[in-house]
Parts: structure tokens; C-alpha cells; sequence
């Protein structure tokens, strides 16, 4: 939990943040009616992101409807319940997804300087959309995807901001991947790779924010690409 930065529901909302004591005996729940503060081996183990804060507000052990007609327990295993709210990041933001569910997932969110500041996008492509990657001022580099393909750069002007990407998609060896991206900037400049399909999703930063960073799946390719917002500064 503590590598992962995970936080058990449980021990947050019934023990008031602090866990049993290693060593200590466990809390065993009877058999009816377990309270609340009787310990499943079963968790409810959560975090957010940059993107995202997530917090439980209450947690219920829901044995009492998960009962048969002779009001005995439907498993061995107690049913517990979580109910989060949660908070949006006020500067950054992350689009929707577009392309395959394959690939390894990733999220710049964590990663990006903290006053995001891109200057040189790097698209890779030939058949397919092979890699992306972009350089912030101070040398914060975001690169996914493999290395196949022909590179091709844009550097960004001062005051220069990119505001949009056209991804399209299509099949290769049974699977979705990405087959092209093409940004442009707010000063009407592109930056293209791949070979363009018909199917096709555009994301365009919201007003006053500029593309900073992605989301999404790569293995060798990309498979899934989003993008993530910061304000103009």
C-alpha cells in the first residue's frame, strides 16, 4: 500500500486512518450481523492522481442484503460498501481516449514539470502512429511508444501553443491501434505521422489550456492516445 500509494477505505473511514498494529489480534467478524469494525480479508484500496482526488466518505459491511430466505449469508465472503466524492485538478485536464484497449497504460499527469512549459513535439510513423513524444523547457521529456517509423519534429515558437490533435484509427493483426496523429498549434503550424484512416477523433484544448502531455497504451505502437490540458501561462 505504502509503495503504491494506496489508501484502505477501511482503516480511513472506520479506524479513523490508523491500522490494527502488526502482530495485533485480528479482528475477526462473527459469522451475523458483523459491526462495521470487525476487519475482511476482502479491501476496497484506492488513490488518484494530478487529475483526480478521490476520498472515501463512508464505508458499510452490506451483509444485511446480501441474505438467502432463510436469512443466512449468500457467501463466505462479506459484502462491503464505499461511497467516494471526488475532486477535479483546477488546472489540469485530461481528454477522452481514443484506440485499442491493448499496450501498456500510461498518464503524464504525475510527470509534467510544474509549471508546463512544452517545446518540441517528436511524432514517429510510417504505416502506423510508431511514438510520440514532447520536451518541455528545463528538459522534462514524455516519450511513448517504440521506435519504428520516420521521426519528425516541431519546435514551438515563444508565445506558440498546441491546441489540437486529429488521431485516426484502424485494424492491424486483428487489433485497434492508432495509424496517425496530426497536431497544430495556435498559430495554424502542424505537426503529422502515420497513415491517416477514416476513422478518425479530434481533441481540441479547451479555451485558455494547451496540450501538455498524454494518456493512454503503447507496446512497440501506440495503441490508445489521449491528451492532458494545462493552463496558459
Amino acid at each position: 500500500m505504502s509503495e503504491n500509494g494506496l489508501t484502505d477505505a477501511w482503516v480511513q473511514r472506520v479506524k479513523g486512518g490508523t491500522a490494527p498494529a502488526q502482530g495485533s489480534a485480528a479482528l475477526v467478524c462473527p459469522t451475523t450481523a458483523p459491526p462495521d469494525d470487525c476487519e475482511v480479508v476482502d479491501k476496497v484500496l484506492y488513490r488518484g492522481s494530478r487529475l483526480l482526488s478521490l476520498n472515501a466518505t463512508r464505508y458499510s459491511n452490506a451483509w444485511a442484503s446480501f441474505l438467502d430466505s432463510a436469512g443466512g449469508n449468500l457467501s463466505d465472503h462479506f459484502p462491503h460498501t464505499v461511497e467516494f466524492s471526488y475532486t477535479l485538478d483546477p488546472a489540469l485536464r485530461a481528454s477522452d481516449f481514443f484506440g485499442g484497449p491493448h499496450g501498456t497504460a500510461f498518464n503524464d499527469a504525475d510527470d509534467l514539470p510544474s509549471v508546463p512549459s512544452p517545446r518540441t513535439l517528436t511524432l514517429r510513423g510510417s504505416a502506423r502512429l510508431d511514438g510520440v513524444s514532447l520536451i518541455h523547457d528545463g528538459g522534462t521529456t514524455l516519450t511513448h511508444g517504440g521506435t519504428g517509423g520516420t521521426a519528425a519534429s516541431l519546435t514551438l515558437a515563444a508565445g506558440e501553443h498546441l491546441t489540437s490533435v486529429k488521431l485516426t484509427q484502424g485494424q492491424k493483426d486483428g487489433r485497434t491501434r492508432l495509424f496517425s496523429a496530426s497536431f497544430t498549434t495556435d498559430r495554424d503550424r502542424t505537426l503529422s505521422a502515420g497513415t491517416a484512416t477514416s476513422d478518425t477523433k479530434t481533441f481540441t484544448a479547451p479555451s485558455g489550456r494547451q496540450i501538455v502531455g498524454f494518456t493512454g497504451r503503447a507496446g512497440d505502437e501506440l495503441d490508445k492516445l489521449g491528451v492532458v490540458y494545462a493552463p496558459i501561462r
